[in-house]
């Protein structure tokens, strides 16, 4: 028989147990429930253009239920990073 856990929270993480018994004897057996949130979501950003000497800005929108830090990185042509 299964147990269905319904609106989780890293409250519910933890090891249970399910423990079968009969005439004969008793069985157990453990699982681990690990509650992780998934990773931020980023929204594929937009392409800009600008002219030489102009500002550019670039934009990085995220949806997260965690919070999580943003870092920008100039991808190089040469290195792949």
């Amino acid at each position: 028989m299964p147990l269905t856990l319904t609106d989780l929270s890293l409250d519910n993480e933890g090891n249970y147990s399910c423990v079968a018994e009969s005439e004969v004897g008793v069985g157990i057996n453990s699982t681990m429930l690990d509650v992780t949130d998934p990773p931020p979501y980023i929204h594929p950003p937009t392409n800009v253009t600008v002219a030489p000497g102009s500002q550019a800005i670039l934009s990085c929108v995220m949806e997260s239920a965690v919070d999580y830090d943003i870092k920008w990185y100039r991808v190089s042509t040469h290195s792949g990073t």
